[in-house]
């Protein structure tokens, strides 16, 4: 007998784009597809003739996932990530394949997501904790927690449909993290809280996957909170996954994606540049020692290549590369005048590589920055040129480094006991 919380088999979701011939798989779908067909029948008679596309928005995803696992659920937009969790608890049906879930299930998708909107904040704990199979007595020995955590006690008695998107949340995270379900699956809905409640909200989170062994698929673009709270992760490309894979994996095989779906041309990036006369970056490439590309360990090398163009009328070129963390805020920033005493003359192109060979930044998400100087002219500049991702690297020998919470730049150092 298996002990898989989550089993999915050839999981697939489709859509036909301009459809008017779909059906939903929900009798208001239907119902909406129907009065788009009359419409469109209407206004065009020949509608129906014409072969529509079908578009997968998840396709043939097969995984198990366990009793007290912690999955992370990461990649680009548009990947599939949302809709596998709309597929699981059973918003919508899945085309092909089928997944079969063994526990109380609870979900946060969506702002509101399981509310009435004209019940009250207190209505809805009883109706969800209802929906979720509770007792009255079970509810209400909760109900303190879900209302002190909540923070919204003043509205409590307040319809929900008077709610701000930050309070509704703050209310469904409540209930979600209170009322005890066996599989939680949690979407970006996080984000819509302020800074101080999604913190909140984490470590909420560890408690319950530590210490109370639930099962959670969790979406974030977070990589410091997929690493804090998951045991595995799971890419998704389009709608299709390679599986539940190691953390680190699984954040690399993502980067890898994001590069290549999200690494425009220099040259189609208008709005983040500005240039005084003829664009002179064109490219930007990085590498590391090993072949990895926008992924490197903390404290490994880093090669970055700039191909840089139309130079003939600039007389002293300087070249500067700055890295910015998640928040934009500057971490460091390499010169190629102050690093090298290199400068840029008597070139009409050229390929200008910055070699940082010990890339000792704390593990999480950087921007790369470019600006190409003609004393005290600037030629071009370009803002957040390139992403790249900080990965973990046991650099002391402890297994431990400090991350970006702590300081974005882990230096050496030696402690020992002087007296």
């Amino acid at each position: 007998m298996t002990t898989a919380a989550i089993q999915a088999r050839n999981l697939s979701k489709s859509y036909r784009l301009g459809s008017a011939t779909s059906f939903g798989s929900t009798l208001r779908e239907t119902l909406a597809d129907a009065t788009r067909r009359w419409f469109k029948q209407d206004a065009n008679p020949t509608n129906g003739s014409k072969k529509d596309d079908t578009f997968y928005a998840l396709r043939d995803v097969s995984f198990d996932i366990e009793r007290g696992q912690v999955v992370g659920i990461i990649g680009h937009n548009g990947a599939g990530k949302s809709t596998l969790l709309k597929l699981l608890a059973r918003i919508t049906d899945p085309t092909e394949g089928r997944a079969e879930v063994r526990g109380r299930i609870a979900s946060l998708l969506e702002v509101g997501t399981g509310f009435h909107p004209e019940l009250s904040g207190r209505e809805n704990i009883y109706l969800n904790g209802a929906i979720l199979g509770m007792t009255r007595d079970e509810i209400r020995s909760s109900l303190d927690a879900i209302i002190d955590f909540s923070g919204i006690e003043k509205f409590l008695d307040t319809p929900v449909k008077r709610y701000s998107s930050g309070m509704t949340v703050r209310l469904a995270f409540a209930i979600a993290a209170h009322l005890r379900p066996e599989i939680l699956l949690v979407d970006e809905v996080l984000a819509v809280g302020d800074v101080a409640f999604q913190k909140k909200c984490l470590g909420k989170m560890q408690d319950v996957v530590h210490d109370e062994g639930r099962t959670v698929l969790f979406v974030s673009h977070n990589m410091d909170s997929i690493r804090a709270l998951c045991s595995q992760v799971m890419v998704l490309d389009h709608g299709k996954s390679i599986g539940c894979v190691p953390v680190d994996e699984g954040v690399r095989a993502y980067y890898h994606a994001m590069a290549e779906h999200e690494h425009l041309p220099l040259s189609q990036r208008p709005r983040a540049r500005r240039c005084s006369h003829a664009p002179v970056f064109h490219a930007l490439r990085m590498h590391t020692d090993q072949g990895e590309t926008h992924v490197v360990a903390c404290g490994g090398t880093l090669n970055i290549d700039l191909d840089l163009a139309n130079l003939g009328d600039v007389t002293r070129g300087e070249c500067a590369l700055s890295i910015r963390n998640e928040h934009g805020q500057r971490v460091v920033m390499f010169q190629s005048q102050y690093h090298a005493d290199l400068v840029l003359t008597g070139l009409s192109s050229t390929i200008l590589r910055c070699t940082i060979p010990n890339l000792i930044l704390a593990p999480g998400t950087y921007s790369i920055d470019l600006v190409l100087a003609d004393q005290p002219e600037i030629i071009d500049t370009i803002e957040r040129a390139a992403t790249f991702e900080v990965v973990f690297a046991d650099l002391f020998g402890t297994g431990k480094i400090p991350d970006a919470t702590q300081g974005h730049v882990v230096m050496p150092c030696q402690w020992k006991l002087a007296a």
